[in-house]
């Protein structure tokens, strides 16, 4: 019994190998371009192609925090009236909070699935919180209307999103 350069304990045939326990195909056993060298760069690109992926997991995960966080300081913190500078400024800010961090869960695939829903949920909850316990807020129907339509917008751009960046963050949550 020999064993392989590979590594591999193969017994049985002697297929030539390419790296540990993988069998060349004999229509390239012969071929010196289809040896290592090939299989090295494969698996740069592999290694390169996963390290982009776990960045773009970092990245997306630290963007979803930090709009989630400025959502939550946008919605719940107490504070007195301040003057708009244009009509419907507070229904855009009120979209737009919540589109972020729906757009940055989608694209990364962050598990949208939960973070969606949950955020839509957030809408009324925080409009009915600001109504009955944060002084100087007042809850109101347009604003749970401007958050939801935020998700919508921001599902949309997620999917945009995703599209342009290709494949990064995890493939386990469509």
């Amino acid at each position: 019994m020999t064993t392989p350069v590979g590594g591999s304990s193969h017994t049985g045939d002697s297929a030539p190998f390419d790296g540990p326990g993988r069998a060349r195909s004999s229509a390239h056993a012969d071929d010196p371009s289809r040896s290592g060298g090939e299989a090295r760069a494969r698996a740069g690109t592999a290694v390169a192609t996963g390290t982009r992926r776990a960045w773009a997991v970092v990245v997306g995960r630290v963007l979803l925090v930090g709009f989630i966080l400025v959502q939550l300081y946008a919605v719940y913190w107490p504070r007195e009236p301040a003057a708009t500078t244009f009509r419907m400024e507070d229904k855009l800010a009120h979209a737009l909070v919540f589109a972020a961090p729906v757009a940055v869960s989608v694209a990364f695939r962050l598990r949208p699935r939960f973070v969606v829903p949950l955020i839509a949920l957030n809408a009324p909850v925080s409009e009915l919180v600001q109504w009955r316990f944060l002084a100087g807020r007042d809850g109101d129907v347009w604003d749970v209307t401007a958050d939801l339509v935020g998700v919508a917008l921001g599902v949309l751009a997620g999917f945009l999103l995703r599209r342009r960046l290709g494949p990064v963050g995890s493939s386990s949550t469509p």
